[in-house]
């Protein structure tokens, strides 16, 4: 109880323990109370017996609830009149309580009992959506009961709606209204009849507006679904219970954000389809939120949604290379209404190569809660099949995930495997280029194997290996076989991820270049196996031919049918005397990017012995002036002569060829006679050549 009424009925209590100043024929009761909705308050009391006319005044007394010691009084000494506006009060602001003290011309008087007007407080409640309606009652001064209480509302016409009853307690009294609409404009007032006087106490008017402040309870996910026809995730609910529910707000979680992304205006919805799920490559989470019919500035203003977002069920599954075992994982179904108990597993396999139809469901089996993973063993090989995985919740609700396909085909083979070329590098070794089906899809091994092409009988071995699929690049180099000595025959395996040989390539046997020179003709003879074999066959072999140390450079086509050559050199006196020879075999048959594809033999070199000539004499002054040799099939960059005096001295020295001795020493010509001289070279090879001997020298006067 607070203060103000406890002052109250403390007041009260003093004055009914009073006893009246007499009793007797100007006795009166008081009656009804009424609050205008101006707050003017009137009070009526009974009209006394005077059968002697002794009556002299009544004698008003009002006090305010809050202050029972301020009593006003105001004399009445009309007779007829038994009620009164009270002065100065206005019912809206608060209780007031009133008697009235009967005085006689004798001296006598009489106090009749208290009543109070009824004060009527209405304000929103905590309990949002509802109004709270307080007010006392009439006879809270003594406690006494009087009939029922009936709240009633405004109608806005001037009318009042009966709300319901409350019993009279004899003090504070209470009563909770629901606010119907959004936000409505309010008018209460409490009435109490009085079956005794015929009269009616009204309490003042009171309320506001006052809005709906209760937002509808967000509906519990039961389950989501991937559809396994399209993917989209499909969210199901129970319905929000709310009385002025008018739609939904679907949210994608992600991130720790939940952004809205649909809104449904349709109360009866219990479901959502997402039309830019992507639930079969991923875990999707979803809330949902619900909302009344109460707009904000003509949009929804959804309630909370749920305290955690719900997700989907997603599975991978991997099948076990060359197994009828696959492994199925999945992870998901989180916050949604009620536990996971358990999972089933489920399979279909196709009917056809194509994967469009489908058997019968099957279910695989069935694991706790916890569980995150299942095997299937005993799938037919050559067969596609389809898994997915189905969460049953404590609810009786479940979620089904989405599809994950396998294919347990064998692994067959590429359509074809070519080795393009085997061609021997500069130095030493192979390399070996495959061409095979671009379109494979499936990994094969590539194996490649080797021996000598003088042992056909002898078995392949293991040289090296790679894995590939369409689309990459196969290419060996084999720097362990000795290209330039000897010849090779290739081949490549493929095996599958089963380890299982399913194909193999063509033999590639690689070309030996060897050669001899003939000193006395200038003739060089080159001599080399066929090549075998092009995915194709050998349309032609170019021989190239360099020259001290030069690029090389085409020298001649032959046919395939010819494995010899004679060239004959002795046109290049000029030549270092070593010449390097190299066979290019041409494929009648395109290479994969449309170019010319080839392989290289090894690259043989030939020398031959320098030729020289060297004058025994010469004439100063005349034919022949100078004393030089002419030389061929020799380095002359490591050219190096000397003469020598009849004594041994060194009297001319030259390291450039075309520069020779003119018979002079210190531009004096020498005596006529014979002088020595040494000569140094060598050949292509780097072999040294040492000449000596005399020449004779003329002095033509």
């Amino acid at each position: 109880m607070n203060r103000p009424v406890a002052v109250l009925l403390t007041a009260l209590a003093l004055l009914s323990g009073s006893a009246r100043l007499a009793l007797g024929q100007l006795d009166v009761s008081m009656q009804c109370v009424q609050v205008n909705t101006a707050g003017n308050t009137t009070v009526t009391w009974t009209q006394p017996a005077d059968p002697a006319g002794l009556f002299y005044q009544y004698v008003f007394h009002q006090f305010p609830a809050t202050n029972p010691a301020n009593i006003s009084t105001t004399n009445m000494p009309n007779y007829a009149n038994n009620s009164v506006l009270a002065p100065n009060v206005n019912g809206n602001q608060g209780p007031v309580c009133y008697f009235v003290v009967t005085q006689s011309t004798d001296g006598n008087s009489s106090v009749s009992d208290t009543i109070c007007n009824t004060f009527l407080l209405a304000q929103p409640s905590l309990n949002p959506g509802f109004a709270d309606l307080t007010w006392n009652s009439p006879r809270i001064a003594t406690g006494g009961t009087g009939a029922d209480f009936v709240v009633q509302k405004s109608d806005n016409a001037g009318g009042w709606i009966d709300l319901g009853s409350v019993a009279d307690n004899g003090g504070m009294n209470s009563f909770e209204y629901e606010v119907e609409a959004c936000s409505e404009v309010l008018e209460f007032r409490v009435i109490q009849p009085d079956a005794t006087w015929g009269c009616q106490h009204e309490s003042n008017r009171a309320g506001s507006e006052i809005n709906d402040e209760l937002d509808p309870d967000a509906p519990a996910i039961s389950d989501i679904d991937v559809d396994p026809v399209t993917g989209l995730a499909v969210l199901n609910w129970t319905p929000s219970p709310a009385a002025d529910l008018a739609g939904y707000i679907i949210y994608l979680c992600s991130g720790g954000l939940q952004v809205p992304i649909d809104t449904i205006f349709d109360p009866n919805a219990t479901a959502y389809t997402n039309p830019l799920s992507n639930a079969q490559s991923l875990i999707e989470s979803y809330n949902v939120a619900a909302f009344d019919s109460c707009f904000v500035d003509g949009a929804p203003d959804p309630g909370a949604a749920n305290p955690s977002c719900a997700s989907t069920l997603r599975i991978i599954a991997e099948r076990q290379p060359c197994s009828d075992l696959a492994l199925i994982e999945w992870a998901g179904a989180y916050g949604l209404d009620g536990n996971v108990e358990s999972y089933s597993i489920h399979a279909q396999q196709a009917l056809d190569e194509t994967a469009t139809n489908w058997g019968a469901a099957e279910q695989l089996g069935t694991v706790p809660a916890g569980t995150y993973e299942f095997e299937h063993e005993g799938a037919q090989l050559g067969s596609v099949y389809r898994y997915w995985v189905e969460a049953q919740h404590s609810t009786g609700a479940s979620s089904l995930s989405n599809l994950a396909t396998l294919d347990f085909q064998y692994p067959g083979a590429p359509a074809f495997t070519n080795i393009l070329r085997a061609s021997a590098l500069d130095s030493s070794g192979v390399e070996v280029v495959v061409d095979f089906d671009q379109s494979m899809t499936e990994q094969h091994h590539f194996i490649l194997e080797r021996k000598r092409a003088d042992q056909p009988n002898a078995p392949f071995l293991r040289i090296d290996a790679m894995t590939a699929v369409g689309g990459l690049n196969v290419a060996f180099t084999d720097l362990g076989a000795h290209s330039q000595v000897m010849s090779y025959t290739y081949r490549v395996r493929v095996e599958n991820l089963c380890n299982d040989s399913v194909d193999v390539s063509n033999e590639a046997t690689t070309m030996l270049l060897d050669g001899t020179a003939d000193e006395e003709q200038l003739v060089n003879t080159l001599f080399w196996n066929p090549y075998e074999e092009f995915p194709g066959s050998v349309s032609s072999y170019r021989i190239f031919r360099s020259e001290n140390g030069g690029a090389p450079q085409p020298l001649v086509t032959l046919p395939a049918s010819v494995t010899a050559y004679e060239d004959e050199v002795g046109q290049t006196e000029s030549a270092s005397g070593e010449f390097c020879y190299l066979i290019e075999a041409v494929d009648s048959a395109p290479g994969p990017n449309g170019g010319v594809n080839y392989a290289l033999s090894n690259t043989t070199c030939l020398s031959l012995p320098p030729v020289i000539w060297i004058p025994n004499a010469i004439t100063v002054g005349g034919f022949n002036p100078v004393f030089k040799p002419v030389i061929s099939f020799a380095d002359l960059t490591t050219f190096h002569m000397e003469v020598y005096s009849r004594w041994g001295d060194v009297i001319f020295a030259s390291d450039d060829a075309d520069w020779g001795w003119d018979g002079t020493v210190d531009g004096a010509t020498v005596q006529e006679g014979a002088y020595g001289y040494t000569l140094w070279i060598q050949d292509g090879s780097g072999k040294q050549t040492m000449r000596s001997g005399l020449v004779n020298v003329l002095v033509d006067e």
